[in-house]
């Protein structure tokens, strides 16, 4: 049958590190002083030199972001939670994995813009799990808040729309769609050609 993973990211590190191993190479999650000044070392073959292996550059977040939004990345989801979990100073609170303290992180701030803590029920980052559940009021109240924040730049500008013309006169879309099973949902932002 197919392999099922109970925790991805000590699975993902389990197999890095025993990558790294059968390579050859010790990974050091710690570095001690010696290792601290040996840091900005020139590269190569002195004693204590450090040696780069990989370097990698990401698209800005909000590349990132509207990459997410238009693909419904779940991968992408679940990692810009674990992002915002890891901004959580308090590593010692009663949420112990990057989710947990991500989705704390996130029900607060839908508390802090007006969103009723009974209208939102957060397990993850990408809407998998079959106890998440947002009403259509908690959606439109962020869309609310992000138009009145950022006007139709910022978050607004990163949705999925068009724009319709008839006559001399326009009028525009921009949306988010969300699907599970046999359950289909669509929140989203019409203008008319009268601004509204």
């Amino acid at each position: 049958g197919p392999l099922v993973v109970g925790n991805p990211t000590a699975f993902n590190m389990a197999l890095v590190n025993s990558a790294a191993k059968n390579a050859g190479l010790h990974i050091s999650h710690k570095r001690d002083d010696a290792d601290s000044k040996n840091a900005g070392a020139t590269v190569g073959g002195e004693a204590g030199a450090m040696t780069i292996l990989a370097e990698h550059r990401s698209d800005a977040l909000s590349k990132i972001v509207q990459t997410c939004l238009h693909e419904s990345d779940n991968l992408y989801a679940q990692q810009l939670l674990r992002s915002i979990g890891a901004l959580d100073s308090d590593k010692g609170s009663a949420h112990p994995t990057l989710e947990e303290r991500g989705v704390s992180r996130m029900k607060g701030w839908l508390a802090s813009i007006g969103v009723p803590v009974q209208e939102v029920v957060l397990k993850d980052g990408c809407g998998l799990s079959r106890k998440d559940c947002v009403t259509p009021h908690a959606l439109n109240t962020v869309l609310r808040h992000m138009l009145s924040k950022f006007g139709d730049g910022g978050y607004v500008s990163l949705l999925k729309g068009g724009e319709v013309k008839n006559g001399g006169k326009s009028g525009t879309w921009k949306f988010k769609t969300g699907a599970m099973d046999s359950v289909r949902t669509i929140t989203g932002v019409l203008r008319n050609s009268g601004g509204q």
